[in-house]
């Protein structure tokens, strides 16, 4: 028996993604760990979100 297909989570928008670090970092996480988490949470490298954060 087969479930259903385990899918990533789509793709937030940049703005999106600079708003959940940043929402991190207000929270008292580093900047580094608040990508690493935004990362893992959307499925994302995280150097593309450090890119996107830092652009």
């Amino acid at each position: 028996v087969a479930g259903a297909p385990v899918t990533a989570p789509e793709r937030p928008d940049d703005e999106t993604l600079r708003a959940a670090v940043a929402e991190r970092e207000a929270a008292g996480r580093s900047r580094r760990d608040a990508i690493t988490d935004v990362a893992t949470e959307y499925a994302l490298r995280r150097r593309d979100v450090y890119t996107i954060v830092h652009s």
